[in-house]
């Protein structure tokens, strides 16, 4: 089994080039997959990126640059930011699940129980101040002298020409402008907690434009209804 990104603000039109399949917005939505020929081939096509690019400037791109525009997008990893031994709420994706959908889910008594107990921590987006190394995952994070948890993923930020990292830390020291210390190569580095993500591609833009003019419009329907009540 293998793996081709096709990436870019022009990768829908590159796709379209090569299918029968409909590749618009409405009809292949983020985070979903169809099962389409591709130029003849039969593959799984799944709608998920963290790159942008010029149009048909298709070339080849590695981990470490995927890597830096993940973690600038604030994008979860399985086997970092997610585990085994961490929960949706802890990661922040606590958006995703719908306990009210009326299926018993995989997991939703446990992640019942978890949210009605309450977290302890909870993944962070951090800038460090550091210039000649970056984080790659799995430092240590110190604060008062003591270890108080782990970064999951790090790397240069080409965007904000800084070092950033996701964290896992506890509640008490998630609040944005907080300051730790993440271990390099035996230095403690100074470390600020930030807001996530560092910036929005035009697709989550236009997704919380949508969102919000639904929120303007329901409001108004019930402003009308209050009223000939």
């Amino acid at each position: 089994m293998s793996c081709l990104g096709i990436a870019g603000p022009h990768s829908r039109s590159v796709m379209t080039k090569l299918t029968s399949t409909d590749m618009t917005n409405d009809q292949f939505k983020f985070l979903t997959f169809k099962d389409i020929d591709l130029a003849g081939i039969p593959v799984r096509a799944m709608r998920i990126s963290y790159t942008a690019g010029e149009e048909f400037n298709i070339g080849d791109f590695g981990t470490y640059a995927l890597s830096s525009l993940r973690i600038e997008k604030a994008f979860r990893a399985w086997g970092q930011e997610m585990n085994m031994d961490t929960t949706p709420l802890e990661a922040g994706l606590d958006y995703f699940i719908r306990f009210d959908k009326g299926v018993d889910f995989i997991g939703r008594e446990a992640l019942l129980k978890h949210k009605e107990k309450g977290i302890q921590k909870k993944v962070c987006m951090l800038i460090v101040d550091t210039n000649d190394v970056d984080p790659e995952g799995n430092e240590t994070i110190w604060f008062g002298g003591k270890v108080v948890g782990n970064t999951t993923s790090g790397s240069y930020s080409y965007r904000l020409k800084k070092s950033i990292a996701l964290a896992y830390l506890p509640l008490e020291l998630s609040e944005l402008g907080s300051r730790v210390e993440v271990e390099l190569l035996g230095t403690k580095c100074p470390a600020t907690v930030v807001k996530d993500p560092l910036f929005e591609t035009e697709p989550t833009r236009t997704r919380r434009q949508e969102k919000a003019a639904q929120k303007v419009e329901l409001n108004r329907e019930r402003t009308n209804l209050r009223a000939q009540v």
